[in-house]
């Protein structure tokens, strides 16, 4: 009878054991699933952010462009009246 006891209590550490390396690893499996998750959150606001300093960026070049453009085209003009004149 005793190692009847000594056996099933052998038998219920084990298995109390073996469901602590089982939450073990499904804790493990999630944690790495939210990391991935913010990872990826975290890339996807970098990517946006990006494109937004791009794109302000390209804006900020073509109001540039057309000030030049514009500062270029009076220049131009100016010429042509005092090279017409004389």
């Amino acid at each position: 009878m005793k190692s009847i006891k000594f056996l099933l209590a052998l038998s219920a550490l084990a298995l109390l054991l073996s469901c602590d390396s089982i939450f073990n690893r499904v804790q493990e499996k999630v944690e790495q699933k939210v990391q991935e998750k913010i990872d990826k959150t975290i890339d996807d606001v970098v990517n946006k952010m990006d494109s937004t300093v791009s794109k302000m960026s390209l804006d900020s070049l073509k109001v540039i462009k057309k000030s030049l453009d514009s500062v270029y085209d009076k220049s131009a003009k100016k010429l042509k009246e005092k090279t017409g004149n004389k």
